[in-house]
């Protein structure tokens, strides 16, 4: 008796409901740059609360439009995974953001996806996944996401790719290209963030078939694991790297 009245009770504020609106919360309104600060703190604080002390003790999320650098930033940690480079400021930023409904057999629940990306701008940096009923909440879970999936990704140069790379996954066809010294990155705004966020820059990116956004940035990473650097190069092939410029102009 309770599931029929339950179910009857839903059926009626579905026909109340306006047509075209779902149930829920209405979507999110644009938020000023006082409530994108308390947003940002609120987020600081949920991460600094819950991440494990291996990993980042402190986290100061980067306000919407500020420059990725390191005084911006107020993260110093040891980095996961055996990382063990000088600590450096990390920094996040919300790629997505979608609602998402899970219908069971007594309602619809209405939740958040969040997809993040994480980076200092030399080398490390990860993406994360979080689910949560508000967007506040979905961002501060893949935040935490993020920065457990933390990797090191070698840039030639300290800035680019050693060589071209592609990936795929699932219907996603992702390929990344080098460009010369000073050209920056081209590459849709997601992917530009995220290799931003790792430092890397003075590359292409192109995307066939599926544009997914979680998708992507699997792809992307998984691209990047793929990476092999001379030193790999000689390790495999058990020849020695040569710095030709070094050996030529030092005679």
């Amino acid at each position: 008796a309770a599931a029929v009245a339950l179910h009857a009770a839903l059926q009626s504020a579905l026909e109340a409901a306006p047509l075209g609106r779902p149930l829920g919360p209405p979507p999110p309104l644009a938020l000023t740059p006082a409530a994108e600060a308390a947003r940002a703190a609120a987020i600081a604080e949920g991460v600094a609360r819950r991440v494990p002390a291996q990993y980042l003790p402190t986290f100061t999320p980067l306000a919407p439009g500020a420059a990725r650098s390191s005084e911006a930033m107020q993260l110093h940690a040891p980095l996961p995974h055996g990382i063990t480079a000088a600590p450096t400021a990390m920094a996040a930023e919300v790629l997505h953001v979608r609602r998402v409904t899970t219908v069971t057999a007594s309602q619809k629940r209405m939740r958040y996806s969040a997809l993040v990306a994480v980076g200092n701008g030399r080398g490390a940096g990860g993406y994360g996944l979080g689910k949560a009923a508000t967007q506040q909440a979905a961002a501060d879970k893949a935040t935490r996401e993020a920065l457990k999936a933390v990797v090191y990704i070698p840039r030639y140069d300290g800035r680019t790719l050693f060589h071209p790379l592609a990936a795929k996954f699932g219907a996603t066809n992702l390929k990344l290209g080098i460009r010369a010294r000073g050209q920056g990155v081209r590459a849709g705004e997601r992917v530009e963030t995220a290799l931003e966020l790792l430092g890397i820059s003075d590359v292409w990116c192109k995307v066939h078939g599926s544009r997914n956004p979680t998708n992507t940035m699997r792809a992307l990473f998984k691209a990047l694991s793929t990476q092999q650097t001379a030193a790999d190069v000689a390790k495999r092939t058990g020849k020695r790297v040569v710095d030709v410029a070094r050996e030529w102009f030092s005679q």
